[in-house]
């Protein structure tokens, strides 16, 4: 397989058939530097009750676990964190709150990696919400969501940064 630099950011891999495929700086920083294993994006959603101190404990907590990991490029770390305005919880009492991690990867890790990382951050988050979570009016989950690759598209420049320079 020949590759050859079209541009800064393009380039071209030629096939033995004679078929050529163009592909983004961006793309091939994802495939080849990254493995195409990109992301953890990690979403933080919770109810009214929680205290901007608590959120922000368990953000910095939650991305210094991702970024401590091998099996995450820095790069593709995200934690975002929305606010549910209205949320009916459990039973329905407006005391009741939640906390709700849903981390998104791309493919290619193996269900074993995923595990370890899961039980990382969810021990990392039930330390950081231990004061809420010895109340009983308290919920903490965490879904992880494999992104299938066909499926998704990204345009993010960021990757770039941290790729190896060449001479």
């Amino acid at each position: 397989m020949a590759l050859q630099l079209l541009s800064n950011s393009e380039t071209a891999f030629a096939f033995p058939t004679g078929t050529a495929l163009l592909l983004t700086k961006t793309l091939l920083i994802n495939m080849f530097i990254i493995g195409g294993r990109i992301m953890p994006h990690m979403t933080v959603e919770f109810s009214d009750g929680l205290s901007t101190e608590s959120l922000r404990l368990l953000c910095r907590t939650i991305y210094e676990v991702l970024a401590a990991s091998d099996d995450f490029p820095t790069a593709g770390i995200r934690v975002r964190v929305h606010k549910a305005d209205i949320a009916f919880v459990g039973d329905g009492l407006p005391e009741n709150d939640f906390v709700a991690l849903t981390l998104s990867v791309g493919a290619g890790r193996t269900r074993d990696v995923l595990h370890a990382a899961g039980s990382q951050i969810f021990a990392a988050a039930q330390e950081a919400l231990a004061d809420r979570l010895a109340e009983p009016y308290f919920s903490l989950s965490l879904e992880i969501r494999q992104i299938d690759p066909d499926l998704s598209w990204k345009d993010t420049p960021i990757h770039a940064r941290f790729s190896p320079k060449k001479d």
